[in-house]
């Protein structure tokens, strides 16, 4: 059964495809999101239904509607952000250098100062407002890739995603 998360969230993915636009899956985690309250009815109307065709049935004990703001798989996602929770941050303070490595004085402060970055401000990822446009910085060398999409807005950098 080792298949079973992969497959289920196939099924899922699938499923509520053609709402991908305002719905998003992570095996039985759905989110609906909606810039308006009218606009969110409308949404879960049509999510509801889809499930309904295809004989999926949700826990209305584990159903949370029409939130403004959400922990959602090691994130908690509000109106205009998306911050790490606590528990994620903590668990990187808490990593240790490997003890497999002999790292120099360079390594040990460049592990730090990365901890240091990645559970301090600012820790947000903005949503892209589709009136500006979008600035995509990357980097590669022969180990590696990053990248980072960013938007101006009141002239401050907001940071939208992150990869490496």
């Amino acid at each position: 059964m080792k298949n079973s998360p992969p497959t289920f969230q196939r099924v899922m993915s699938t499923t509520l495809e053609s709402w991908r636009q305002f719905c998003q899956v992570y095996l039985d985690d759905i989110v609906v999101f909606s810039k308006s309250y009218d606009q969110h009815l409308v949404h879960m109307k049509k999510v509801f239904e889809c499930l309904k065709e295809n004989n999926l049935q949700l826990n209305p004990s584990k159903c949370s509607i029409a939130h403004s703001n959400i922990d959602y798989p090691g994130s908690t996602i509000t109106e205009k952000t998306i911050t790490p929770l606590n528990e994620k941050i903590n668990a990187i303070l808490k990593l240790s250098e490997p003890g497999t490595l002999r790292w120099t004085k360079d390594q040990s402060a460049a592990f730090h100062e990365l901890k240091k970055m990645l559970t301090t401000a600012p820790l947000l990822l903005n949503f892209p407002d589709d009136s500006r446009p979008i600035i995509l910085s990357t980097d590669a060398s022969d180990y590696g890739i990053g990248g980072v999409l960013q938007q101006q807005n009141n002239g401050e950098t907001h940071n939208l995603y992150y990869h490496a």
